[in-house]
């Protein structure tokens, strides 16, 4: 079924256009579902997908996050399907510096292991060894291609029929004889519901009439400085106390974050003066970048559960409402497999005889 301009008509209607809500719906739209994505920004992926540290970390999130993130991988390194102009993984090392020395593999990040501090200088010849006392080594670490990524789903989902409606809010979500009315903007009759509205996938429950999830949204600051250094090979470095990281940008300029994780309503967050000053402070003691100055900085949105696992199922009290939330700070790398586990879901759904 294809989306029909007088009345809207479709088999799911995708809430939420970033990351998540476009593998959605390329993922459905691909399987012949007729599919609609809603977002009431005028772009897509404005807020959490726009301001990733756009990388694939094996391992971070938690075993959930990381089968997701399996699930997708061939997507990923087969340049979206053929849909990306380019690849879209490119490799990175990454090195965790710590504290105290680690204990054998980190059981949260598999693949980590330790190694000693002359072979992470020549992954990173801008730490000061006497600032760490144990490195570990994360394998099998990419930077994404984030806009390259989210273009390719786009664009694959609406080469196989999708309708983008961009500003367009939904206000309200009802049931009526089988299907969902979906209204704001704009009118939509849908069978299935997938809600992929980032920190407010529990609002739009509740516009829906169904219970929220609970899910928190955490600030998390970044910004981008000038460094004199050649940049382009370091290693990605995160500290294990979780106080900062960077990773190299394009030439010239180093990704910084404290790595905060700071509760917040949903919204479009602004970047702390005191959050950037006590980066550069524990990234200018740990190296010698002699960071100095910032040449722009941001705030983004982490979403949560309670237990930090991600929420892709139907609600309880009505199947034909799908989660797509909770991705944490993993929505990026695991959104192939996120959206492939959501058609799964519907198609499912719409086989359990002939209807939901």
């Amino acid at each position: 079924m294809r989306l029909q301009q007088q009345d809207r008509t479709v088999d799911v209607a995708v809430i939420g256009g970033g990351i998540a809500g476009a593998s959605c719906a390329y993922h459905l739209a691909r399987e012949g579902l007729g599919t609609v994505l809603v977002e009431r920004e005028t772009e897509l992926g404005t807020h959490s997908t726009s301001r990733s540290a756009a990388t694939l970390v094996p391992g971070y999130g938690g075993q959930e996050n990381d089968e997701l993130t399996e699930n997708g991988r061939l997507f990923l390194t087969s340049t979206a399907e053929g849909l990306a102009e380019h690849p879209l993984l490119t490799p990175r090392e990454l090195l965790w510096v710590y504290s105290c020395e680690p204990e054998g593999t980190s059981r949260d990040l598999p693949g980590a292991v330790p190694i000693d501090r002359e072979t992470a200088l020549a992954m990173c010849p801008v730490l000061r060894p006497e600032a760490i006392d144990a490195v570990a080594w994360q394998t099998g670490v990419y930077d994404i291609d984030v806009d390259g990524l989210l273009r390719a789903l786009v664009r694959g989902a609406t080469h196989h029929g999708t309708g983008v409606l961009l500003a367009s809010e939904a206000v309200s979500l009802r049931r009526q004889k089988g299907h969902w009315l979906v209204e704001g903007g704009v009118e939509i009759k849908a069978r299935v519901v997938i809600n992929a509205a980032g920190a407010w996938a529990d609002e739009l429950a509740e516009r829906s009439g169904l219970a929220p999830v609970g899910f928190r949204a955490l600030k998390r600051t970044a910004f981008v400085s000038p460094v004199s250094v050649d940049n382009q090979d370091l290693a990605m470095v995160v500290a294990a106390d979780s106080s900062f990281y960077f990773k190299p940008d394009v030439g010239g300029l180093m990704l910084c974050s404290p790595a905060d994780e700071t509760p917040i309503a949903p919204g479009d967050p602004r970047p702390e003066e005191i959050d950037v000053a006590y980066a550069i402070d524990r990234i200018n003691a740990h190296t010698t970048l002699q960071i100095r100055s910032v040449r722009r900085a941001w705030a983004g949105l982490r979403v949560f559960t309670a237990d930090r696992r991600p929420v892709i199922r139907p609600h309880q009290a009505d199947p034909s409402f799908i989660w797509c939330a909770g991705l944490g700070g993993t929505g990026v790398q695991t959104a192939p497999g996120a959206g492939q586990r959501v058609a799964e879901i519907v198609q499912g759904l719409f086989s359990s005889e002939g209807r939901v």
